[in-house]
């Protein structure tokens, strides 16, 4: 996603070489190959190999930890180029410049007057601002009206909320200083040693908010990956004070507004909830369910796309339009990318990021992996979502055109959850999982 926020492409993805290589072989307008070294089913290696074996082969670059003198068919002929993992995300940049300035990659920089929105509850806490703010009163039209150091207060919140207006915005170059303002917020709110549940819970939301709405227009910076790392630290912080599952969704908050960014919150509380009950407590297994949480839908250019758990049966992506159906089997693999530029990542955050939406018996994407392929950690994650939709719907998950869901609900009945999914989850990892659920809840608690 980066490259497409970066530069006028659109990026194709596959989730290993030899699907990598029909792709290759269905299209003739894939102008670049961007391949890590080492995928399931093929590697970067049977990718370039492909290559060379056409008639006009295209620039190749290949993204690993690994240097390419270390395999043979790299040292016979080098890759155009290659980017050593994890930190591609400058190096990337500059290759594909050099790419287009080359006239090897047709494509065009992105226009620097694209603007960035932000909510009027986070505007309302700092007050004064380095930047310009503007008013959007159509796609091609924003009208500036704060300058540089004007004061937003809260009769300005009032005024603009009385006209309906959630957002204002802010130009993508002024998005550094936004998020680095925003990013010592959290931080001083995670240092506070007694911050109460709900309050910490909405901060966690709206913070997520900005990071997926700034990642869709800058992509995954620096910046914006140390605002994640806030306030993955301030979710941490408030789990810990409750990790009990039959206690979490007492403080879960689902806004029908902000879903992308509420249910990831939720996912994270009730993931490690559910961990906790498996007896897997520890401080890295928690950051590791935290983390896939927070990434797992954040390259979805359409945030109404994460209303969907699965889709529930072979004919039901019926009726959908190839770019959306694109994205949804893309964005596992998409969102699992986003690792590479987080500096000491565990590696098994990936695994369940692209596994989040499989099925134990092989009928989810994109992979239609079976429950013994499933990660241990990703199976929990997988339950840990359904357990959010059945508290919204009642059912195993919305599917495509499904209405949005009420987010006023009580608490939910675990046990029925349980009885309801203990015929489908009845192998393996998933059968260990929601039989631990279910002994949980008839302890005292």
């Amino acid at each position: 996603m980066h490259l497409e926020l970066e530069f006028n492409l659109q990026v194709v993805y596959a989730n290993s070489g030899n699907e990598a290589i029909r792709l290759l072989e269905s299209r003739s307008d894939i102008a670049c190959v961007i391949s890590e070294g080492e995928m399931p089913d093929g590697t970067g290696a049977d990718v370039f190999r492909y290559l060379l074996s056409r008639s006009s082969p295209i620039p190749f670059v290949l993204c690993s930890t690994a240097r390419p003198d270390e395999q043979a068919v790299f040292r016979e002929q080098p890759p155009d180029a290659y980017v050593a993992k994890p930190a591609i995300f400058d190096s990337l940049t500059q290759v594909m410049t050099t790419f287009i300035e080359n006239g090897e990659i047709q494509a065009a920089k992105r226009r620097p007057d694209e603007f960035c929105r932000v909510s009027l509850k986070n505007l309302l806490k700092f007050g004064m601002f380095s930047c310009d703010l503007f008013s959007k009163l159509s796609d091609e039209k924003y009208v500036r009206i704060f300058s540089v150091d004007d004061v937003f207060e809260l009769n300005d919140y009032d005024r603009f909320a009385a006209k309906n207006i959630e957002y204002l915005y802010l130009k993508v170059e002024d998005g550094k200083k936004f998020l680095d303002k925003f990013s010592a917020s959290v931080l001083k709110l995670a240092g506070v040693k007694e911050v109460p549940i709900e309050p910490a819970y909405r901060a966690s939301t709206e913070a997520l908010a900005v990071i997926s709405e700034f990642n869709q227009r800058l992509g995954f910076t620096p910046e914006v990956q140390a605002l994640t790392t806030q306030t993955i630290n301030l979710t941490l912080k408030n789990i810990r004070k409750s990790p009990k599952l039959t206690k979490l969704f007492e403080t879960l908050i689902l806004d029908s507004e902000n879903y992308l960014a509420s249910h990831s919150v939720a996912l994270a509380h009730v993931a490690c909830g559910i961990s906790a009950n498996m007896g897997w407590t520890s401080d890295t297994t928690f950051y590791k369910l935290t983390l896939a949480a927070f990434l797992h839908d954040l390259t979805l250019h359409n945030p109404e796309l994460a209303k969907i758990q699965f889709f529930g049966g072979k004919d039901s992506s019926q009726g959908v339009d190839e770019s959306t159906l694109l994205e949804i089997m893309s964005h596992p693999s998409e969102s699992a990318a986003l690792l590479d530029e987080i500096p000491g990542a565990p590696a098994d955050v990936g695994l369940i990021i692209r596994q989040h939406h499989e099925r134990p018996d092989g009928s989810g994407f994109p992979m239609q992996l079976v429950h013994t392929q499933i990660n241990p950690l990703a199976s929990v994650f997988i339950i840990s979502h359904d357990l959010i939709s059945f508290y919204l719907n009642g059912s195993s998950g919305q599917t495509i055109g499904a209405k949005p869901a009420s987010v006023s609900k009580p608490a939910p009945d675990i046990m029925q959850f349980v009885n309801e999914f203990s015929s489908y989850y009845t192998q393996g990892n998933f059968k260990k999982i929601i039989k631990t659920i279910a002994d949980s809840l008839r302890l005292p608690s």
